[in-house]
């Protein structure tokens, strides 16, 4: 497995522990999809079991406020074009949080559920937003959350998290508040034993 680089895991990125809580049900069905503004690519992101996450004390999603729907329209105003805005703002009426789930600077990090019964299907974690300058990769996970929800026939569970870098989108910058870039902060097998040694060593702490 090719290691990813990344800053020490202290910084409790959220990338880690939406990974962490969405696998513990995966079984090994599961696919990681991740949105940037260039469209979708394979991003050689590999799920594994969630040994190297951060511990989620629990997965079960809150009941969002009507302050948590006013945060998740004002992220998708930042996020959307105008002549898509109000078709994207529908993403706010059925989004769902988890209690662990909330950026350096205490954002919820929203997400959408579409269930499954098909046994032949996968469990997919699809991630947009990433980079917080990059709005455009929000507005396509949000645009296939719509287009998912509006879907009456479906294979696979879908987690579809259209906004995980809520504080880089305010700020307008690649990393996180902590200074993180969450596209080198995802969970391997070897994260807690080599990832600081790594980051240290081979990007000389970059």
């Amino acid at each position: 497995m090719n290691k990813i680089a990344a800053r020490p895991s202290t910084y409790g990125a959220s990338s880690a522990a939406y990974l962490n809580v969405y696998l513990k049900a995966a079984v090994g069905r599961l696919a990681v999809v991740a949105f940037f503004a260039c469209g979708l690519i394979g991003n050689g992101l590999v799920a594994t079991t969630a040994s190297a996450a951060t511990e989620a004390t629990d997965n079960t999603p809150d009941r969002t406020s009507d302050s948590d729907k006013a945060i998740c329209l004002e992220l998708v105003k930042l996020t959307s074009r105008v002549d898509r805005r109000s078709e994207l703002e529908k993403f706010c009426e059925r989004v769902q949080k988890l209690p662990t789930c909330v950026s350096r600077e205490g954002r919820p990090i929203f997400h959408v559920e579409k269930e499954s019964t098909d046994k032949r299907g996968k469990r997919i974690l699809a991630l947009g937003l990433i980079h917080g300058d990059e709005p455009l990769a929000g507005e396509l996970t949000l645009g296939w959350a719509e287009r998912l929800a509006k879907l009456e026939k479906h294979r696979s569970t879908w987690r579809i998290v259209p906004l995980l870098n809520p504080d880089g989108l305010i700020r307008k910058t690649r990393p996180n508040a902590a200074g993180v870039d969450l596209n080198r902060n995802f969970p391997t097998r070897d994260w807690n034993n080599d990832a600081k040694t790594y980051w240290e060593q081979s990007q000389k702490r970059n």
